[in-house]
């Protein structure tokens, strides 16, 4: 969450249980979220909303 300056008021850690570094998120051209993860073994996984 950020002020109205783009200052860091609140940061939530997500996907911690993946132990890896997000490299960038994305949202495709369907309107999920497409996030690879920066490890030799890596993944790109697609966020989708809950139903």
């Amino acid at each position: 969450m950020l002020n109205e300056s783009t200052e860091e008021l609140r940061r939530e850690s997500l996907l911690r249980e993946l132990r890896q570094r997000i490299r960038e998120v994305r949202e495709g051209p369907d309107g999920f979220l497409y996030v690879p993860t920066d490890e030799d073994d890596g993944a790109l996984l697609r966020i989708e909303p809950a139903p």
